[in-house]
């Protein structure tokens, strides 16, 4: 059975940097979860070296607790700065819903003044205004395929799950070309 695991996360990471970058970002931020998880620092070390490849460095990698007041904290935090980042990358949909709230309240508009990822592909991305750019894990099927991993070892007679063990960009609406 494929093994989805960390290693395949930093082609998704380097492809969300490309992709901003080709949208002629150069002020890109990182909003990451607590610095001592494992998937937090390769995805962030990743970040940091598809950047500096392209020649730059991180506007800002700030590490956060996964909440949404973190996050709000957070997005804030990097709109207030004076040269305020062009694009921002949430370590989960959840956060990266949150900060386009805190940026729209902030009267910014996504993507026209601040391009949005998030990592995930949860459902609710799809039905928020702008429809959310995104990192699908394919987190349903790899857990559907744990499960009959599972329970093809405790003896039962289960079909093998196929899975595409990438982790792939969904470009959505959140994302658009870097403010002039």
């Amino acid at each position: 059975m494929p093994r989805v695991g960390l290693g395949h996360q930093d082609t998704a990471v380097e492809e969300v940097v490309r992709h901003l970058l080709g949208l002629g970002h150069r002020r890109i931020a990182y909003v990451a979860g607590p610095a001592d998880l494992k998937h937090t620092r390769l995805r962030g070390g990743v970040f940091e070296t598809a950047l500096r490849q392209a020649g730059l460095r991180p506007y800002a990698v700030l590490h956060t607790d996964f909440t949404e007041v973190s996050a709000v904290a957070a997005t804030q935090a990097l709109l207030d700065a004076a040269d305020r980042a062009t694009a921002i990358v949430y370590a989960n949909d959840s956060m990266a819903m949150c900060g386009i709230g805190a940026a729209q309240r902030a009267g910014l508009r996504v993507p026209d003044d601040l391009s949005v990822v998030g990592y995930d592909n949860l459902p609710l991305g799809r039905w928020l205004h702008p429809r959310l750019t995104t990192v699908d894990q394919q987190v349903q099927r790899v857990g559907a395929a744990a499960a009959r991993l599972l329970l093809a070892r405790c003896g039962e007679d289960v079909e093998e799950a196929a899975l595409d063990d990438r982790p792939r960009l969904v470009v959505r609406e959140s994302t658009g070309p870097a403010p002039g």
